[in-house]
């Protein structure tokens, strides 16, 4: 698991501004070829700095798996863990099964840190 920040379209209020959008990302061997797949999108106004994000998937591991973190961590970082370590338990992500997943356009999954985040929701078929 990786975050990464994706280049998007242009807002229409906002035209000739980039735009940037942080997805939480897996990549998954089908065969001879390899994708990214990707898990959760994390907004556009994604708030922890990008050296903070091995620390943050680390715990992710770490609170999914039930162990204890071996250094008592940032309390903030500590919660965005544990909002994604749920919503990637919601849409049944299991990094060791070989599987594809697919997205439920329907559902949208939206928590709240310091701005709004919302998150796509795939689903195994």
């Amino acid at each position: 698991m990786y975050i990464r920040r994706a280049d998007t379209a242009p807002r229409r209020n906002a035209p000739g501004q980039k735009y940037y959008t942080f997805r939480l990302s897996h990549v998954e061997r089908s065969g001879d070829t390899v994708r990214q797949v990707t898990l959760l999108n994390l907004g556009s106004k994604f708030p922890v700095p990008e050296r903070d994000w091995p620390a943050l998937l680390a715990l992710v591991k770490d609170v999914r798996a039930h162990q204890p973190p071996l250094v008592p961590p940032d309390p903030r970082l500590l919660d965005f863990a544990r909002r994604i370590a749920a919503r990637l338990d919601d849409i049944g992500f299991d990094p060791d099964a070989a599987v594809v997943f697919q997205i439920r356009s329907a559902e949208f999954f939206t928590f709240v840190c310091a701005g709004r985040m919302h998150s796509n929701c795939y689903q195994r078929r």
